[in-house]
């Protein structure tokens, strides 16, 4: 038991510490000391921290660039560009010998709205289609309703036994089986009221 134990709290170890080494040499680089930081003495007491800022000058001078909601409100499009089977984004054009697409950006997260003057319109042709779905839904219902016929309703409860039957065969624990009988004595009941 001890073995696991230990091994488990080397690869620990060893895990924890590749992800430091791994994190630091991804850093390393990017941060530089600051200009104007003061040199820090050997005495702990007087040492003083510099604060790192990152490296700029490796970086090439780029254009600023819109904000999404300035570029749809200019025009709204940014470029997709394909270059050696990858996929890149961006606001100008793409470079030459990659295959490129336009790309349309809308403020609304890709739903195009209607102006707002019929935006009104809309608003109340919505609602009367709705009540008049909702009132055809009622009369349908209730001509549903009024014209089934006996002999469907019938067939529906001969149906009905027929399940119950085949329940009745499965095995069942005790209160399901009671369940099955009363719902076929009432099932009969009705058959014998509509004289099926």
């Amino acid at each position: 038991m001890q073995k696991h134990t230990l091994f488990s709290f080397g690869l620990a170890l060893a895990l924890v510490g590749g992800g430091v080494f791994l994190l630091n040499n991804s850093m390393s680089g990017f941060w530089q000391p600051s200009e104007d930081a003061p040199a820090s003495s050997t005495n702990e007491a007087n040492s003083v921290i510099s604060i790192r800022e990152p490296v700029n000058a490796a970086l090439p001078d780029q254009p600023k660039r819109a904000s999404l909601d300035e570029r749809s409100a200019a025009g709204g499009m940014i470029n997709k560009c394909l270059i050696e089977e990858k996929t890149v984004y961006v606001d100008q054009k793409c470079p030459t010998g990659a295959t490129a697409q336009e790309i349309h950006l809308y403020d609304t997260a890709g739903v195009i709205s209607p102006p707002k003057a019929d935006l009104q319109v809309l608003t109340v042709q919505r609602k009367a289609a709705e009540a008049e779905e909702h009132q055809a839904g009622r009369n349908q219902v209730v001509t549903v309703g009024a014209s089934q016929s006996k002999s469907n309703q019938c067939a529906f409860l001969d149906r009905h036994v027929e399940y119950l039957d085949s329940m009745a065969r499965q095995p069942q624990s005790g209160s399901t089986q009671d369940w099955i009988r009363d719902e076929k004595s009432k099932t009969r009941d009705r058959q014998a009221s509509l004289g099926c």
